[in-house]
Parts: C-alpha cells; structure tokens; sequence
C-alpha cells in the first residue's frame, strides 16, 4: 500500500523554503509504525509526459510518496483519514492527501472526494471574491478537510505596457525598447562565424543575474545621437497571475470545489446543502449545485448497466448470425449469468466490495465467458453433423476432446491476473477488485459451462430434434 502528500506552496515561495517544509513533513510522517519509506520530490520532470498532464505543475508543488508496511491492521484509507485529521499547516499552504488511483477510475473521472459543487455567478470575475468567502465558509463549519478548488493562480508574471506620453515627447519607438528588452532577456544573433565546415552563431544575451529581477531591465540604456537614453521612464508595470485552468459548462465559467467529511458523511452533507442555500441568498447571482460527489459515481454505474446490456446485446447478435439460429446463442449466454455467483462469492471471501472496479470486470466476463461454450457447442455440432456420430456419443466425446483446450484457456486468465489481485503497485488495493472479479466469475463458469452445457444442449436442441 502507498498513498502521496501534494504540498501545494504560494507561488513564487523560494524553492529553498519549499525544500525545508517538505523535509520536515517527511520525517514526521516517518516516524509511523506503518510507514516503511518516504521519497520527497519538488516541482516536476520536464520529460516525464505524464507529470506535464497535471492539473497544475510548477516548483512550488511538491509530493511525498509514503510506502506503507505490508505488516499491518489499518488499510490505507483509515491512516490517510487519521493523519489528515492529525496534521495542522499554515492557511498559505495546502496539503492533500492522496490514494493512487487505477487508471480507469482516471479516465472515467472518478469523484475521489466526500463532497463536490460548482459556483457560477453572473459577473466571472467575481468567482474569485465568492470563492474566497464559500472557503472561508466550509472553514468555519469545522465539518470537512481537505478542502480544494479547481480555479489555481498560475506562475506570476509581469505586464508591461508603454507611456505613450513620454514616448511621443522623446522620439523614442516602442519597438526599439521592445527590442533591447528582447534582446536582454531571450537574446538576439548579431552575428556568424565559420569554423572548418560548422556555421556558428554569436548570441548576444545578459548574464542570468543581471535580469533575474524586472528592476534589471528598468536600468537598460538606449543610444542615440545624444547619448544613452533610459527606458525606465516609458515603461509601466504590472504584476498580475493568470489561473493555470478554467472550467465551463454550457458557455458559463464555474469553480469546483471539492473535500471529505471529518464526520457523519449524511449530516455533513445536509448542513452543505444549507450552506449552499443561504450562500446563495445572501449573495445575489450566485448559483451553486452538487453536493455528494458520489453522484457522479452514481451516474457512472448506470453507464455500466447499460455497457452491460449493450455488450450481451453484441455478442448474442454475433453468435446468433455465426450459428444460424436464435436458440444455440440463447444457450450460450447462459454461461455469463453463472459467471456471476463466481464474482460475488470471491469477492465476500476477500471482503471487497461491489465497486465501479468490479462491475468493470463483471462487464469483461460477459465477453471471456462464453469463449467456453462457443469452442463446446463447436464441437458438438462438428461431431453430429459432420462426423454423424450419434446424439450422446458427439456430446460425450465432443465434452472429453474439449476439456483440457477450455480448461488451459481460462487457468492462463486466470494466472496472468492473480499479481493484479494480489495488489501489486501504484493503485493496487483498487485494481485487485477488477481482477479478483474476473478470476472468481471465470473459474465457477468454467467449471459450471464444462458440466451443465452438454446437458443444456442435449435437452433443448437433441430433444427437440427428437
């Protein structure tokens, strides 16, 4: 098990600052019993193409991955509630814990928080100052943690502009300050020389620690024919920070906000609904909506119902047109709903629960199952049809010519899963559930589809034939 701090700083917080925090925070946690190892890391990989698709990267976010002792009562949710609860930080720092995820809970988009609402308001540029306010609010219940918002203050930057006043009175171009400032920041090629078969450029460009700071640029000179002239007189700035991300939903802009519940999940909920209520009319042109976050996941397995359906929708449309018949594919698809008491059975054994993941794998069984009947029935028409054999002796010795193909087929299924029931790596304790499903389901099926489909066929269509 493993679970990862996101330390998120103040923009522009000296990474020195960010190093010593971060470090501290590392060896509290180090001295859990049930933390085996901690890895502290600040800003991101610029080559790693996964850390470039965060939501915000930058070097005042740092992460602590905790690796946890496999020797121990708690599961991960239970330390990870008890050490949120425990830790107290400054206002200007916001820490969150984290348990990884699989990657189809990511690409579904899984809500991973107790609560999750949206504020729209009329004017987009009050978002910020009502954001603020509806922090501040959650805050004072004291009934949630964790406490985030989607809107986040990118890198800051500086505008400037010109003073076109002083410009026009001094003959002095905007494009010839643009360009000595371009050229003092970036860099500019003023000329070439060749050595052997190599053209090299000779750049022109200020040491790093003479403009590291705007007030650098401030001292530039430029030439004239009366002499150096200084820029700092024409130009105007102005710091601003733009927000790394913007959320819209039909042609509106909204903030998420999101968090836990530190108690009754229920009652809390409630009291956020009120809270919504009187936000909204103590502030005029605010709307705010959700509330449980699990709604969405909700919405999600009824996505599943229906991927469900549609799947043994497709594969009794296959079989029906690869058999020529409506009956035989009927028979088939019986093999999935036996594939069903496998799925729930290991699943109590191992006390998991019925989750997205394990439905996931319930939707993949309808498609692995009936694999086993198809190469059956195969046989058996095979043997009545082409060999002529009699109605017992083709079911019977089409049953003993196919047990060990089916059998090797799924025992390969099933062993190429066992590491990924066992838990192994990033997001395993979700993972297993997916795969402890499909092993559960596949191995009673096999063994149900291997006795009961030769008398299903010889009742329904020998008898019928008969």
């Amino acid at each position: 098990g493993e679970f990862y701090l996101k330390i998120t700083f103040k923009s522009g917080t000296p990474i020195s600052e960010s190093k010593k925090f971060t470090s501290e925070i590392a060896k509290k946690i180090q001295q859990e019993k049930t933390v085996l190892y901690t890895f502290s890391s600040i800003g991101y990989d610029s080559k790693d193409p996964f850390e470039l698709l965060q939501e915000e990267v930058g070097v005042h976010i740092a992460k602590i991955r905790v690796l946890l002792k496999n020797k121990r009562k708690e599961n991960v949710f239970e330390i990870v509630n008890r050490l949120s609860s425990s830790f107290k930080f400054r206002d200007e720092i916001n820490i969150v814990f984290e348990v990884p995820r699989n990657i189809i809970a990511d690409l579904l988009n899984l809500e991973k928080s107790d609560f999750s609402v949206e504020m729209y308001c009329n004017e987009s540029d009050d978002l910020d100052i009502y954001s603020k306010e509806y922090i501040n609010e959650l805050n004072r219940t004291g009934l949630f943690s964790e406490i985030d918002f989607s809107k986040k203050q990118g890198k800051p930057q500086i505008k400037v502009s010109f003073d076109h006043e002083a410009l026009a009175g001094s003959g002095v171009s905007s494009k010839s300050i643009y360009d000595i400032m371009a050229t003092a920041v970036k860099g500019s090629i003023a000329s070439s020389f060749r050595r052997d078969d190599d053209l090299i450029d000779i750049k022109i460009i200020l040491e790093e620690q003479d403009r590291s700071e705007f007030t650098d640029l401030q001292r530039l000179n430029l030439s004239s024919d009366d002499g150096l002239i200084p820029i700092y007189p024409f130009l105007k700035d102005n710091k601003i920070s733009s927000p790394s991300k913007i959320l819209r939903k039909n042609q509106k802009e909204y903030i998420k906000f999101y968090g836990n519940c530190i108690r009754d999940k229920k009652k809390t909920l409630k009291h956020i609904d009120n809270i919504n209520k009187k936000f909204m009319i103590n502030n005029k042109g605010v709307k705010i909506t959700g509330g449980d976050a699990k709604i969405e996941t909700a919405d999600s397995f009824k996505q599943m119902q229906f991927a469900f359906l549609l799947s043994l929708f497709l594969v009794y449309a296959i079989l029906a047109s690869q058999f020529e018949s409506l009956l035989r594919p009927f028979l088939i698809m019986f093999s999935v709903p036996l594939s069903f008491f496998g799925s729930l059975f290991i699943l109590f054994i191992f006390n998991k629960s019925i989750n997205l993941n394990s439905i996931i794998g319930i939707v993949m069984l309808s498609g692995i199952v009936v694999n086993n009947a198809i190469i059956l029935f195969d046989r058996f028409n095979y043997n009545l049809k082409t060999l002529r054999m009699k109605h017992i002796s083709g079911i019977y010795y089409g049953s003993l010519s196919r047990f060990k193909p089916v059998v090797m087929t799924s025992m390969t299924t099933i062993i190429g899963l066992i590491p990924m029931a066992i838990g192994i790596g990033r997001g395993g304790e979700l993972q297993s559930s997916l795969a402890l499903s499909v092993i559960g389901g596949l191995f009673i099926s096999t063994i149900l589809t291997l006795f009961l489909m030769p008398n299903l066929y010889h009742l329904t269509v020998i008898k019928k034939n008969d």
